[in-house]
């Protein structure tokens, strides 16, 4: 399982304080895992997507997506995922005073056996 194209996308509006961040990226499962999904008792795979602070102290999550990717039998594999949500600009405004860095984390877990992959976008690089 391989998460590629991993994208944010961050339009802030400064009249109102709510920027509207979408986060995609692309699921690629191999030979054995699509087959897997053919079988009505493999549990499926999940993806999860938070948006984190980026500072040289460590990094934090600043928002979680509330919704989450399930990919099984039921509900086939788009290879293109994507996250929107419309945030306070405040939840980005992680450095008083300075630059803001923030930047996506996707996580894709195998239900089957927990088995899991994170991968993250670009840095968004901006006084929020």
């Amino acid at each position: 399982m391989r998460i590629k194209n991993r994208k944010l996308t961050i339009i802030d509006n400064s009249s109102t304080g709510v920027a509207s961040c979408a986060a995609a990226c692309d699921v690629e499962l191999n030979a054995l895992e699509t087959a897997a999904l053919a079988n009505p008792f493999h549990p499926g795979f999940k993806l999860f997507c938070r948006l984190e602070a980026v500072d040289p102290d460590g990094s934090g999550t600043v928002f979680t997506y509330p919704d989450v990717k399930t990919l099984n039998l039921l509900s086939p594999v788009i290879p293109t995922q994507t996250f929107n949500a419309s945030i306070s600009t405040e939840l980005l405004d992680e450095d008083a005073g300075g630059t803001d860095e923030i930047r996506a984390a996707f996580t894709l877990i195998d239900k089957s056996n927990n088995a899991s992959v994170t991968k993250k976008s670009d840095i968004i690089k901006r006084a929020f």
